[in-house]
């Protein structure tokens, strides 16, 4: 009997069905898609430990490439890298953060032109450069420069500035469900906007069977269309 369980437990691991999966996620993927990943990636493989780690996204791309990460879930668009290929499995819009104070609270209708005069707080590039530079980019195109008074390094934190009045900040909607702080007031932005993207990374070409695994469960569960 302990043989036949030794020869069943190599048998699952050849196919992946055993050992650890190390994946990363940000902030914002934790409330909208770990839990239902975890849940059901546990019931089908519960011989695999999945190691968890909360990263932003810079850092998992660093870390993908080094192999500290096996899969992560992050916010596009990150540039252009030949060891990690990506696939969209959400899509969202942009919300405007505003001090309860502000006046723009007072406005019914908000279109990104009447944002100009107002100071801004910023998700720091360092640690999104692509996700800073989808916001830059739809602030420039309404024809005007943020006026930049400070940078956050986590999305808390960007919210706990709007709180204190130090600036508006646009942000993806999904923020929401992980942040309810008063003071901060969420209002909806123009519909043509560009969406905010959460995307499955992974190392191209990378044999695990393991990750290939949870690759199939996220690309069956999540996976969005290709934009047409």
């Amino acid at each position: 009997m302990r043989s036949d369980r030794a020869v069943g437990r190599a048998r699952r691991a050849a196919l992946g069905q055993v050992g650890i999966l190390r994946v990363g996620f940000v902030s914002t993927a934790a409330a909208l898609l770990v839990p239902r990943l975890v849940l059901r990636f546990g019931e089908l493989y519960p011989d695999v430990e999945l190691e968890l780690r909360n990263v932003l996204t810079a850092d998992q791309v660093v870390q993908l490439g080094q192999r500290q990460l096996d899969v992560g879930l992050l916010r596009l668009p990150i540039s252009v890298n030949e060891e990690i290929e990506t696939c969209v499995v959400h899509r969202e819009p942009f919300v405007l953060l505003l001090p309860a104070s502000h006046p723009l609270t007072r406005k019914r209708f908000l279109r990104i032109e009447h944002l100009r005069e107002s100071n801004f707080v910023m998700y720091a590039r360092k640690r999104a450069p692509g996700f800073h530079d989808c916001i830059l980019g739809i602030l420039n195109d309404a024809g005007f420069s943020p006026h930049v008074v400070q940078e956050a390094s986590e999305m808390p934190t960007l919210v706990s500035l709007v709180a204190a009045g130090l600036g508006i900040a646009v942000a993806p909607s999904s923020i929401q469900l992980l942040h309810h702080v008063p003071g901060v007031v969420v209002r909806k932005l123009p519909r043509k906007l560009p969406l905010s993207e959460i995307a499955l990374a992974v190392r191209k070409h990378d044999t695990s069977p393991t990750i290939r695994l949870f690759v199939e469960l996220v690309r069956s569960t999540y996976l969005v269309p290709s934009k047409r």
